[in-house]
């Protein structure tokens, strides 16, 4: 009879070890779900961040290729900004001469037109 109390008070005591055991490891879990949760959060602003980064290297790519490919825009990339702003200025003040030359041109045809109209004949 002492033989089966002391077993039972030896079974007793293990039970509760073992659910005190259990409990702990319980709490430890729920810490470390809480811990991977907080670790996920972050991870995923992170991922965020970087999908941000990415599309934003994307669009700078895109642009870039479009000035590469554009022929006008490709002397300025190679010059300073100044020297740009004054080819530019340059090149409209030719513009503006061949307008005014072809001008002088029709103008001086019609001279010869109505020249040779009243000379020659």
């Amino acid at each position: 009879m002492y033989l089966q109390t002391k077993r039972y008070r030896d079974n007793e005591d293990y039970d509760m070890i073992r659910m005190e055991n259990q409990n702990k490891t319980i709490l430890e879990l729920q810490k470390e779900i809480e811990e991977y949760k907080k670790r996920e959060r972050a991870f995923l602003v992170h991922l965020h961040l970087k999908d941000k980064e990415i599309k934003f290297h994307q669009s700078t790519i895109k642009d870039l290729e479009k000035k590469l490919n554009d022929k006008e825009n490709r002397s300025e990339m190679y010059l300073d900004p100044l020297l740009m702003k004054e080819f530019k200025n340059l090149k409209a003040l030719i513009k503006e001469k061949d307008q005014k030359l072809l001008a002088k041109e029709e103008e001086l045809s019609t001279l010869q037109v109505t020249q040779n109209k009243y000379f020659y004949n």
